[in-house]
């Protein structure tokens, strides 16, 4: 006959080993997941959900060895194992509502953060006054206190632990469906799951059968356990997709940067060669007119023609002057600039142009920059000059430009009503040569140019556009605190927004 080994377990046993099993492999496969330099902000919270996954985990775990050696300890052994149970209980559900409020608050962003802290505080004094109450009622400790204090904390901490990370998690993963669409539907599951979640370990007494199906309690939380963390652990696959586009872009980033050296070469030869029979053309010229001039009777429209020639001639010499200035950037004069005064001193080149303009400028409370006061100066006209041509034709064209702090960057906007731009033009919007202009109305190089500037300034420049939605193009300098930071992590960006 054989023996199973089993068959003397209580059934509670497997349930309780399942459940805190979940959880301890939720926080292990998050421990385990390499987050550094992510710019999620998920990988800011999920440390304190980790360490609610081991603590819960092992909390499932006290029950499960007071279930399985409850017979063979004394009364004073017990009430130390529960005390512990409780204690590891609350610290879990601490982490829990942590995890939420973190990942709640990155959502929200400045919103309702005020409310989110009157929330948190009326939730810790609630609970901590119900908790003094069930002492002094008690005056000791005691299985029934702990007891009843574990029903208290589960009404108070683990159902509104549960429900605030539940609805940050499904808040979370509308704001990553643009990165992957699989895991914003991961996060939301495990969201909804961490609110049902909440409901049958808070709400519902343990020991209790559901009427409509008939099982306990426990069964309930410890499927909702193994849920949470099959669609978490899903989820953590974000961090891979992240890692693998980060090595896509950074390979582009060195094909780039070998195709704009191989360019950059190109127009210094380039521009020598026109540069010579330029000047040459142009001295000439300049000849023929003052002879034409002398005459007594010189034909205007011979006169005409030569200033055309003579424009034509001064055009092809500016782009010359632009291909060498693409091929190696002048050398920078550094000194403390401010970005109002900079962005005032492009709007006043540029006013000839914005006369017939809505400008809507908004200086901000800025620091300054170290900078090359002149070379900014070009970019903001640059920018101020697309911005102006691609409202060409517009009824009511407004352009908006704007300076604030963003961290330990300063933050200069340029900002049209335009159509927008394409995903396909955005993507090429800063090589050189590059227009949508008509032939003969743009080299293609303002960009390159402005694009080069930054990224010597240890700044970073980013298009945020789309079809019918007008362009703003987003300038970042470093101040003087986060510009060491700049040249280490690389200063430029060009995506279409933040991550």
């Amino acid at each position: 006959m054989l023996i199973n080994p089993f068959e003397r377990i209580p059934a509670g046993v497997f349930l309780y080993f399942h459940y805190g099993l979940a959880f301890i492999f939720l926080g292990a496969a998050i421990a385990f997941k390499d987050m550094r330099g992510s710019r999620l902000r998920l990988a800011d919270s999920l440390t304190y959900l980790a360490v609610f996954g081991l603590g819960h985990g092992t909390h499932e775990w006290c029950a499960l060895y007071l279930l399985l050696q409850g017979e063979r300890l004394t009364r004073g052994e017990i009430l130390m194992l529960r005390s512990g149970e409780f204690i590891v209980g609350i610290f879990s559900y601490g982490f829990l509502l942590l995890f939420g409020l973190t990942l709640l608050r990155q959502v929200l962003g400045g919103r309702g953060r005020a409310r989110l802290h009157l929330l948190v505080l009326i939730i810790s004094l609630g609970w901590l006054l119900a908790l003094s109450i069930l002492w002094q009622k008690h005056q000791g400790l005691s299985l029934t206190l702990l007891d009843r204090a574990d029903t208290l904390s589960r009404w108070i901490l683990a159902f509104s632990a549960s429900l605030i990370s539940g609805l940050a998690l499904i808040g979370y993963s509308r704001t990553i469906i643009e990165i992957s669409r699989v895991t914003a539907k991961n996060l939301a599951w495990a969201g909804a799951v961490f609110i049902i979640y909440g409901v049958l370990a808070g709400l519902v007494p343990s020991g209790t059968v559901v009427a409509l199906i008939g099982v306990r309690v426990e069964l309930l939380r410890m499927v909702a356990a193994i849920l949470i963390t099959w669609f978490m652990v899903k989820a953590l696959n974000i961090f891979d997709i992240e890692t693998r586009q980060a090595l896509i872009d950074q390979i582009r980033k060195l094909a780039r940067a070998e195709k704009l050296a191989s360019l950059g070469q190109l127009a210094v030869g380039v521009a020598h060669e026109i540069n010579n029979p330029l000047t040459n053309s142009s001295l000439n010229l300049e000849m023929a007119r003052r002879t034409l001039i002398r005459q007594s009777n010189p034909d205007s429209a011979l006169l005409e023609r030569l200033d055309a020639v003579a424009r034509n001639i001064d055009r092809a010499s500016a782009i010359a002057r632009q291909l060498l200035q693409f091929s190696r950037m002048e050398q920078m004069n550094m000194r403390s600039v401010n970005l109002n005064q900079v962005m005032e001193e492009g709007l006043e080149a540029a006013a000839f142009r914005t006369r017939a303009i809505r400008i809507h400028w908004n200086p901000g409370r800025i620091v300054p920059v170290q900078g090359d006061p002149d070379q900014l100066r070009q970019v903001v006209i640059n920018l101020i000059n697309n911005g102006l041509d691609a409202m060409t034709g517009m009824p009511e064209p407004r352009l908006y430009l704007q300076t604030k702090m963003a961290g330990k960057w300063v933050r200069l906007v340029v900002e049209d009503c335009g159509p927008g731009i394409s995903d396909e033009v955005r993507e090429k919007i800063f090589d050189p040569f590059f227009t949508t202009r008509e032939v003969g109305q743009g080299t293609g190089l303002g960009l390159s140019i402005s694009y080069g500037i930054i990224r010597q300034h240890g700044g970073r420049i980013r298009v945020t556009t789309g079809k019918g939605k007008g362009t703003a193009m987003v300038i970042e300098l470093p101040t003087a605190a986060g510009l060491g930071k700049s040249f280490l992590s690389g200063a430029d960006s060009e995506e279409s927004s933040d991550s």
